[in-house]
């Protein structure tokens, strides 16, 4: 797949699995999972995901369990998962994300369960943002916890490095 229109699964009602892989989008859109409802799992993995643009998960309803595995996710500009959405677990798992979201694009509310590792995020000057972030404050684990299991992409010095390894009160914030 290289493309996913918005409401592309509008009117979808009590899926037990919906396993999308081996995508290169460009884009997540906006409202690309709208209207769908009732999903047991619904999978998100080996694909390049480009950018996951705001709404693109607006109007998804009653998820069982949402993993985002194994993929290559240039930016998140949003990922406003809330009460709403009736989500109970969320996995995001072995991904390998180029740039840091910017403060408030992720909102993580409502779920009971979520899982952030083994994921690799850029370790620059925007590692404090990420570490601010409910990428880290909202998982399942503590701090310390989310950097054992999450390494560094960059700066190349520190491509693939556990993010516990790194002294990040020697990197500087970014202005």
């Amino acid at each position: 797949l290289r493309q996913i229109e918005p409401d592309a699964f509008s009117g979808l009602d009590t899926v037990g699995l919906l396993k999308l892989s081996f995508m290169d989008l460009d884009s997540l859109q906006p409202f690309t999972f709208r209207k769908l409802r009732n999903v047991k799992m619904l999978l998100l993995q080996e694909s390049d995901l480009g950018v996951i643009s705001e709404n693109s998960f607006d109007g998804l309803s009653y998820v069982e369990s949402l993993n985002i595995l194994n993929n290559k996710i240039d930016a998140i500009l949003e990922l406003n998962l809330t009460e709403s959405h009736n989500i109970k677990v969320l996995k995001i798992y072995g991904n390998h994300l180029l740039e840091t979201p910017e403060p408030g694009t992720i909102v993580l509310e409502g779920i009971e369960t979520i899982i952030v590792q083994n994921n690799h995020f850029p370790c620059g000057c925007h590692i404090h943002t990420l570490l601010e972030s409910p990428l880290v404050n909202t998982t399942s684990y503590d701090y310390h916890e989310f950097l054992t299991k999450n390494f560094c992409i960059s700066p190349l010095e520190l491509y693939g490095l556990q993010m516990s390894r790194i002294d990040i009160s020697s990197i500087g914030k970014c202005h």
